[in-house]
């Protein structure tokens, strides 16, 4: 088995790619909002020229934290988490989370890719964050449908 390994998903939106890309670029703070019951407090921190951002978040119940930093492609509307601290990296060797946005008709197609890479061979991938993902993705659309 391979240490290394990648999980995607799409996601189908009602909001537009734009709106959704601004959510994760700029208005973070709209994540907590959207998504009360998944992610509780953003913060982020300046060192030197690159911004952290930490996430308060709860996941099968279990409250952890992900510290982050963070990529911005926006020709392509994407967004890369890298992992710098923090639960997942307790879990796995790295962990780096692309979000992106692709417009499509009346809304927009949100593309996930999770890349990681595992201590041994015999530990599982990182499915339940993949779903917590994806789950925060489709609360952060809601959110801005209502809106």
């Amino acid at each position: 088995m391979e240490l290394a390994g990648n999980l995607e998903a799409d996601v189908e939106l009602k909001s537009s790619a734009n709106e959704f890309f601004k959510v994760f670029t700029i208005q973070r703070y709209l994540i907590p909002i959207a998504s009360p019951d998944k992610v509780q407090h953003i913060f982020w921190e300046t060192a030197g020229s690159v911004k952290l951002f930490t996430w308060k978040y709860t996941i099968d119940g279990k409250q952890e934290i992900f510290k982050e930093k963070t990529e911005i492609d926006e020709p392509n509307n994407a967004v890369t988490l890298t992992g710098v601290e923090g639960d997942p990296l307790e879990q796995y060797k790295s962990y780096k989370g692309t979000f992106t946005a692709i417009p499509k008709n009346s809304g927009a197609l949100v593309k996930i890719n999770l890349e990681y890479e595992k201590f041994k061979p015999s530990d599982a991938p990182p499915t339940k964050y993949l779903n917590f993902l994806i789950s925060l993705v489709k609360d952060v659309d809601a959110y801005l449908v209502k809106r």
